[in-house]
């Protein structure tokens, strides 16, 4: 921060403050793949989709890419795909066209957990702390503390425990594979055990993620809570991590109905309090499922059959009378 004295002499002193950030990177396949353009800083309150939208066009106009702008690429959150007033209904009102919008597949797979640990819990106080028993527990450190003995939870993530360690993976990404294959197994590796994981954050559910499993195998909560540990510790050890890494290893945006597919499936296996939950809470976010992102997975498939359906209805679609524009329609 830069102050100006009563003599007019420049002084400069450090400050700490929160800041939004809007970053840009440009998605061109290989070769560009996630390469960083810019970033804008945006208001803490009242960062709306309209806001947002704006900030976007000024960079595309920035970079002349206002009529080259083929997708846009974000989280799935009521700011950038709310139907009326979201980042990309705004943009595309600017644009006066649509855009191909792609969801990101990791946040993807975090909707549902999230969705069944508030049903569960409770909803969020703020940014880093929770209302419910579990999710108060969960600010503690437990790393220090022995495992004791726990019901295992089976992960098919165990018949894969030595394909997923020759990845490059994080420490948190290597927490929550060794916590998922230690609680399928009975005991989490004591190397791993003893890690500590980093702070609860809104933005960063899986730290949640793995604060639960630390929890599970100390039995850090009260007997009244075991069912409800028991149905989050199964989805996580089930579904979200399962899913997690078969995003890790394979990204490509045209698998991603097939991630869907896989966790549905899943889904399917938990009890049907929790189907309900995790299922209501998918279709409303399943932007992999839109119809235009079908057809160019159907365009990459590898049976030609696939990829000559997809070409005749592309042409079906383009010979048709145009009907009126109307904006896509999301729901958080």
């Amino acid at each position: 921060m830069e102050t100006v004295d009563e003599k007019g002499n420049k002084n400069r002193r450090k400050a700490k403050g929160q800041e939004h950030h809007l970053t840009f990177t440009k998605e061109m396949g290989c070769g560009s793949k996630g390469e960083y353009l810019t970033h804008r800083v945006n208001p803490t309150v009242g960062a709306t989709g309209a806001v947002l939208a704006d900030e976007v066009h000024k960079v595309l106009e920035q970079y002349e890419s206002v009529n080259t702008l083929k997708a846009v690429l974000l989280d799935n959150t009521s700011t950038n795909t709310g139907c009326k007033s979201g980042l990309v209904s705004s943009l595309e009102n600017k644009l006066h066209r649509k855009i191909h919008t792609i969801g990101c597949s990791l946040h993807q797979n975090e909707l549902p957990f999230r969705a069944l640990f508030k049903s569960l819990d409770g909803s969020a106080r703020s940014p880093t702390s929770f209302t419910g028993q579990l999710g108060k527990l969960c600010a503690n450190n437990y790393h220090h503390l022995p495992q004791v003995d726990f019901l295992p939870v089976s992960s098919p993530l165990e018949g894969r425990y030595s394909e997923l360690t020759e990845n490059d993976l994080t420490g948190d990404q290597r927490l929550l594979l060794e916590y998922a294959v230690g609680i399928s197994r009975g005991k989490v590796d004591p190397q791993y055990a003893a890690w500590r994981i980093g702070p609860l954050n809104q933005a960063r559910w899986l730290t949640l993620a793995i604060r639960l499993m630390y929890m599970w195998t100390r039995k850090i909560y009260p007997s009244e809570l075991t069912r409800k540990m028991h149905q989050l510790i199964s989805f996580i050890v089930e579904v979200y991590a399962v899913n997690w890494f078969e995003i890790k290893l394979d990204d490509k945006f045209h698998n991603q109905q097939m991630y869907i597919f896989k966790m549905i499936g899943q889904i399917k296996k938990q009890p049907q309090e929790i189907q309900e939950i995790a299922l209501s809470n998918l279709q409303f976010n399943a932007f992999a499922l839109l119809p235009e992102n079908i057809l160019f997975s159907m365009l990459k498939s590898d049976e030609m059959e696939v990829r000559e359906e997809a070409i005749r209805r592309i042409l079906t679609i383009r010979s048709e009378e145009p009907v009126k524009k109307r904006l896509k329609k999301y729901q958080q």
